[in-house]
């Protein structure tokens, strides 16, 4: 009996531990459940954390990318697009080069901002961005250097450089109307044009018949041929002024004295002119009729001005020495220079030239042009495509008809007072 109470209170004294952690493992499970719950509620609070923060920033990467993408890339965002946008570059202005460089050193500046958090979810990505955009600053800047310019863009580079080249030019002379008799009083006729300089010692080209209209007016001639008029030509007043600079008082009439005059300051003189042509007009005119002589329209319309100093602006002239060989063909943009109107384009009393842009309708012995060409214009330089002087704006036929004397003549005449007035200090030196 005491030996099999022995064996019981051993049993019960053995199987107590295993009732006790029978009953106790529920409660240990659940303290185990808690304390995992609250270590992975912490871990899984970080890691949203941690991925808001990433998706933040990668957002930020996406909204950078689509900034470039929207201009840059085409409807499938890919990089074979660039074509497409260096075909626009190359239209831009200068201003447009100017606004996409800023814009890429804004990108740039925004992806130095994300790799400074480092993310190494974001690292690569950033980094093939940032070759991507290293790639395409190359390839559009190459393209804009090796572009060919425009039109537009020629004619505006070629104002802006050399503008100050060219010369507003004043005449005026005086004529006698010779039926008054011992009372013919003088009256004046004053005119309006346009040259420019052609070398850098003060040789300025014009029309001649800007500085001797008498020759070229048909019914001035009739005139004088007539012994209606007669024209005083020695008191030929020739004034000119600089672009850019004051050419009219305040009451709008010609500032003589403030640029180049043959008769006030007389530092400006005639230094040649190319050859008379006159041809026989059959005249109806007056009592009898008078047949009277005329100057051809022709390529010897041109004279040189001479005005004392150095150092002028001269225009770059393009190289030719004949019309045919003249780099200029049909439909060719060209842009005519000077001042339209004279005295009564200048709003503001300055000499500021008036640009009128057209295109060669034939290129022979003269270049025929679509350019508006308006008195005052005569005289004015002709600028081809290339940048260059093709020839002198001369005169018109119709609105959309205006003729220039080619540049190869203007060389030649050049040449010819160059020459001249190295024979006459040569003989004032005997």
């Amino acid at each position: 009996m005491d030996s099999a109470r022995r064996r019981m209170a051993k049993r019960t004294l053995e199987s107590a531990p295993r009732s006790l952690l029978r009953r106790s493992l529920p409660y240990l499970n659940l303290l185990i459940a808690l304390g995992l719950s609250f270590g992975l509620s912490g871990v899984t609070r970080r890691i949203m954390d941690t991925e808001r923060e990433n998706t933040a920033l990668e957002l930020e990467l996406v909204q950078a990318r689509g900034e470039l993408e929207g201009i840059v890339f085409d409807s499938q965002r890919q990089i074979e697009s660039l074509d497409g946008w260096a075909r626009h570059v190359q239209e831009a202005r200068r201003g447009d080069i100017e606004t996409y460089r800023n814009f890429v050193e804004d990108l740039r500046n925004r992806l130095e901002e994300i790799e400074t958090k480092n993310l190494r979810s974001t690292t690569e990505t950033v980094a093939i961005f940032r070759d991507e955009l290293g790639r395409l600053q190359k390839r559009i800047e190459s393209d804009l250097e090796d572009r060919p310019q425009s039109a537009a863009e020629v004619f505006r580079k070629f104002e802006a450089a050399h503008g100050k080249g060219l010369v507003l030019i004043y005449t005026e002379f005086d004529y006698y109307k010779l039926r008054e008799g011992k009372k013919a009083r003088r009256r004046t006729m004053a005119g309006w044009g346009s040259g420019f300089f052609v070398d850098e010692n003060g040789y300025i080209v014009t029309n001649k018949h800007v500085v001797q209209p008498w020759k070229f007016d048909a019914d001035l001639a009739a005139l004088i041929s007539m012994g209606e008029i007669r024209v005083d030509e020695n008191s030929l007043r020739i004034a000119c002024w600089e672009a850019g600079t004051r050419a009219l008082d305040e009451a709008g009439e010609p500032l003589i004295g403030s640029g180049w005059d043959n008769h006030i300051r007389k530092n400006l003189t005639v230094a040649i002119q190319a050859p008379d042509h006159f041809k026989i007009v059959d005249s109806e005119l007056g009592q009898y009729g008078s047949d009277y002589r005329v100057h051809k329209l022709d390529n010897n319309d041109l004279a040189l001005l001479k005005v004392e100093g150095e150092g002028f602006h001269a225009l770059p002239l393009a190289t030719c020495d004949s019309a045919a060989h003249l780099p200029l063909q049909k439909l060719d943009p060209v842009m005519a220079l000077g001042f339209p109107r004279g005295q009564n384009g200048l709003e503001s009393g300055i000499a500021e030239s008036s640009p009128s842009i057209g295109t060669v309708r034939k290129v022979e012995d003269t270049i025929h042009i679509t350019a508006s060409i308006i008195p005052g214009n005569s005289g004015g330089p002709l600028v081809g495509p290339e940048g260059k002087v093709v020839g002198v704006v001369t005169r018109i036929y119709s609105e959309t008809l205006g003729i220039c004397i080619t540049i190869d003549h203007v060389r030649d005449l050049l040449e010819r007072a160059k020459a001249s007035r190295s024979d006459a200090a040569h003989t004032s030196k005997k």
